[in-house]
């Protein structure tokens, strides 16, 4: 915006709900992912480490609609929350 926003918190909370950012909740189902990762984090030379991550099981951390512990009140949606945060 060309500009400081200063204290930004009540202009993010401000876009809840208009389009700006994306309402996070929880899916129907656990999810679950098979990642195959390089041991040596640059290439397959150093082997291959092969994983199960599943997702949607926080004992702790609760997604609701409207507001979440995890994203607050959503993730961005770009452009619309750069031109609504900037003015």
């Amino acid at each position: 915006a060309g500009h400081a926003h200063g204290f930004a918190n009540p202009a993010i909370y401000r876009l809840a709900g208009s389009g700006a950012v994306r309402d996070v909740v929880n899916p129907a189902a656990t999810l679950s992912v098979v990642r195959v990762d390089f041991i040596n984090s640059v290439d397959a030379t150093g082997g291959l480490r092969t994983s199960l991550r599943t997702l949607n099981q926080t004992e702790s951390l609760h997604t609701v609609p409207g507001y979440d512990d995890v994203t607050g009140i959503g993730s961005p949606v770009v452009p619309n929350y750069v031109r609504r945060l900037g003015r």
